[in-house]
């Protein structure tokens, strides 16, 4: 018989009345902590009205966000566990609905309000938010640390004035430090009556669970090597969208398939986060093998103590250690349990409650800081230099990002693209790469290029999100490209657009738009301190620059850009400008505002000016290689599909085209997904007969640091026996293999008409191989494909 000494009580909660708010209906108050009727009754907890999106998610991967009214059953749990967790500290009123603020506060008497903003950040329209200035105001950025949305909940924290923010990544200060300093961490949890010890057997070996999309780099890479090695259960992630959501597994049933596992592994994405899986693993008593970062060691999790730090080069190493020796398994997992269940449910997250609390009491000078982000909040005095102290996430993106700008001020553009492109590549709408390879464009008098690039980051915040108004740096690099293209017009009316919107790179442009339209009269530039403290927040860190550096950068993108007058004209006046200026001015550049404005345009007129960037053709622009790729695939060519998934997996770093054909679409997945390798690999290609070697370099994005290097049979020969190839894609066979199938040494090999001579004589060579594993077969069109891959050691 079962021991049930550590069963936990079922949840109470049905997933048909999650997302209910509760009904708003006037309150009858006694002051906060007042003694009730009932001796027994608890304390009254403060009460806390939480703004948040609609159901609406957005999807979409190449173009604009696409609403979605119906959220999956999976992400609906994830919102209403939120709510569950702040209900353990607060009387929580959720409201979905454009209402009027004052009247929502009059109705309910908060104590606390919290506006949720970022990937569900759904547009609102909340009116008089200025009214009840004593109720204190939150903002809640829910999103990835890495998502688009960071700049639009910028923007609507700065239209709805608060100034304080809670997030539940633990990685996020790393990418927005311009406020650091105003962000605490309420970090994910678990709810303890779903993920529990079910006392299920131990059926699977190791567990794979969740999305193998590219952010994922270490899951891709592990989970591929435990999977040959061990016997392996794999759920596949259905999306966020789309009918195929309704597979998902989630709450109970999800808990039950972790508690059945032995070992389930799982990471962070690219920028080492803590992800819900961290937790609901040995919340649910299993193991938990993951990738070591400083976030999971400030959680408490240490390496073969509580869980299972491990790469892909010693993975196997650990596991047999662990499978060998059952007891010491035992305890790993039972002491993960203890953790996530002493430290990581919902109980224990009550940082907003405690903020709350602190706030109330708070003397003349007196701040809320956070110690880590598992850390209670305390309050430090006015004379205290003791700031937030966020951990250090050193994710891969941000890697790449700063050897980028590294690349940028030394004048090494190309080098600089490459990273800002490895970085963009882990996930398509990260504003921080855009922003550089605007910047690489406009150094390399690309003005045309520069200003798609820009817009593909303010159409997705300003059409896609609604966001009030855009980032302030990428609003001065939209005025700078325009200028770059000698449109000094259209740059000026940019320029005077978002009146309110104030960064030092903005005020800049500014400055010379009024200065080339011939304004008169003098203004300083700010010191670096007031420029900063003047600014809005962006999502973009810029290296710290002077004015007359700023100057001589612009006048620099202007004559790479052929506008030779007009660099000319910005560097004489401002010279001009700075001789005539008091010496207390310099290093400023003098401007007065016009006597006649043009008047600020909003994202409607916005929108409406741009009408001939739609959707589709915005993404032409951005991506014309892939818009070329894909008018060549069938919808229903799985073997294509997966030929891309293949090439975009970032071990990939040494590929071979065999029979490559711009004609054919299999060539074309396979350049689509190697664009989309943050790798960037080597790929060498061998053309079938009959092929145009100039028909494919058209397919080739020569701007990416890809090195697409035109073999013959004999090279291919040899580059196998000097390493062998991580993929192999075996296309058209009207060559010669010389040999070839004899030498060939590959990790994966993709085959696609195996009923051709040649490539039935390479299935012969591969199977030959003991280590080698036949993956997927099919037929499309008559023609048999194949896929194996093999161990190369």
């Amino acid at each position: 018989m079962r021991s049930s000494s550590r069963q936990e009580p079922k949840s109470q909660y049905s997933a048909d009345r999650r997302m209910e708010p509760h009904p708003l209906k006037p309150i009858s108050r006694k002051p906060l902590g007042a003694a009730t009727d009932n001796p027994r009754d608890t304390p009254q907890k403060p009460r806390l009205l939480f703004f948040r999106g609609s159901n609406i998610y957005w999807s979409g991967k190449f173009g604009l966000p696409t609403p979605a009214t119906d959220l999956p059953a999976f992400l609906r749990s994830h919102l209403q566990q939120q709510v569950k967790c702040l209900s353990q500290f607060f009387d929580v009123q959720v409201v979905t609905e454009a209402c009027d603020y004052a009247q929502i506060c009059e109705t309910y008497q908060p104590d606390l309000t919290l506006f949720e903003s970022g990937t569900y950040g759904a547009p609102r329209d909340i009116s008089n938010i200025a009214e009840f200035p004593e109720i204190p105001k939150l903002g809640f950025l829910h999103a990835d640390p890495f998502c688009a949305t960071r700049g639009v909940f910028l923007s609507d924290m700065e239209n709805w004035g608060i100034e304080t923010y809670f997030t539940m990544s633990v990685s996020m200060a790393d990418y927005l430090p311009d406020v650091a300093d105003k962000l605490f961490v309420w970090p994910n949890f678990i709810d303890p009556y779903v993920f529990r010890d079910y006392r299920e057997g131990k059926v699977i070996p190791a567990l794979i669970t969740g999305s193998n999309a590219i952010h994922y780099p270490w899951r891709n890479r592990v989970t591929k090597v435990i999977a040959q090695h061990f016997p392996t259960m794999t759920c596949p992630h259905f999306g966020w969208s789309g009918n195929n959501t309704s597979r998902v597994i989630y709450d109970e049933d999800y808990a039950k398939m972790i508690n059945r596992a032995y070992i389930v592994p799982t990471c962070g994405t690219f920028a080492n986060e803590i992800v819900r899986k961290h937790l609901e693993i040995p919340g649910c008593n299993s193991c938990l093998v993951t990738e070591e970062t400083a976030a999971l060691r400030e959680a408490g999790f240490i390496d073969m103590d509580n869980c299972i730090f491990a790469s892909d080069s010693n993975v196997l190493d650990k596991l047999d250690h662990v499978f060998t020796d059952r007891a010491l398994l035992e305890r790993i997992t039972s002491a993960g349990y203890h953790l996530v269940h002493s430290q990581h449910t919902l109980r224990h997250r009550n940082q907003i409650h405690e903020w709350l609390r602190l706030y109330k009491s708070l003397l003349p000078g007196e701040r809320i800081v956070q110690n880590g982000a598992f850390r209670p909040l305390t309050v430090v005095g006015p004379q205290s230099k003791l700031t937030h102290r966020h951990i250090i996430s050193n994710g891969i993106d941000r890697a790449r990002l700063a050897e980028g700008y590294e690349a940028l001020l030394s004048g090494e553009y190309d080098r600089a693209e490459r990273n800002f492109r490895s970085s963009l590549n882990y996930w398509a709408y990260m504003p921080e790469p855009i922003l550089g390879l605007t910047l690489c464009c406009l150094y390399k008098g690309k003005a045309d290029l520069a200003l798609d690039w820009i817009r593909k980051s303010l159409t997705w915040s300003l059409e896609g999100f609604r966001a009030p108004h855009p980032d302030p740096v990428e609003w001065a690099y939209l005025v700078i490209s325009l200028l770059c293209q000698g449109d000094v017009k259209e740059a000026a009316r940019r320029a005077q657009q978002f009146q309110l919107l104030r960064h030092c790179e903005l005020r800049r442009c500014r400055t010379v738009i009024d200065a080339l339209q011939g304004a008169a009269g003098l203004i300083c530039e700010p010191s670096n301190g007031d420029a900063r403290a003047a600014s809005r927040p962006s999502v973009h860190q810029l290296p710290q620059r002077n004015f007359s550096d700023w100057i001589g950068e612009l006048c620099r993108m202007l004559q790479a850009c052929q506008q030779i007058e007009l660099a000319e004209r910005v560097q004489n006046i401002y010279l001009s400008l700075l001789n005539s200026s008091p010496r207390s001015a310099r290093p400023g550049v003098a401007r007065s505002r016009r006597s006649s404005p043009v008047l600020p345009l909003g994202p409607e007129t916005f929108r409406n000016k741009l009408q001939r960037h739609t959707p589709s053709k915005v993404r032409a622009m951005m991506h014309p290689l892939l818009a070329a790729l894909r008018s060549g695939r069938k919808v229903d060519d799985k073997f294509a599909v997966a030929i891309e998934r293949y090439a975009r997996e970032d071990s990939v770093r040494r590929a071979l085209i065999l029979g490559a054909c711009d004609q054919s679409s299999y060539t074309r997945a396979f350049l689509e997904g190697i664009q989309g390798n943050p790798s960037m690999p080597t790929v060498l290609y061998v053309l079938s007969l009959g092929a145009l070697s100039g028909g494919l370099e058209r397919l080739i994005p020569r701007c990416l640091r890809c090195n697409f290097v035109s073999s013959s049979i004999d090279d291919a020969k040899r580059e196998s026996q000097r390493k062998p190839f991580d993929i192999v894609l075996v296309d058209n066979y009207a060559f010669g293999d010389g040999g070839l199938s004899e030498s060939l040494v590959a990790r994966t090999v993709l085959i696609s008409d195996l009923d051709a001579s040649r490539g039935h004589k390479i299935v012969q060579t591969v199977l030959s191989d003991r280590r080698c594993r036949l993956i997927d077969e099919g037929v499309i069109s008559d023609r048999r494909y194949v896929i194996f891959t093999r161990v190369v050691g």
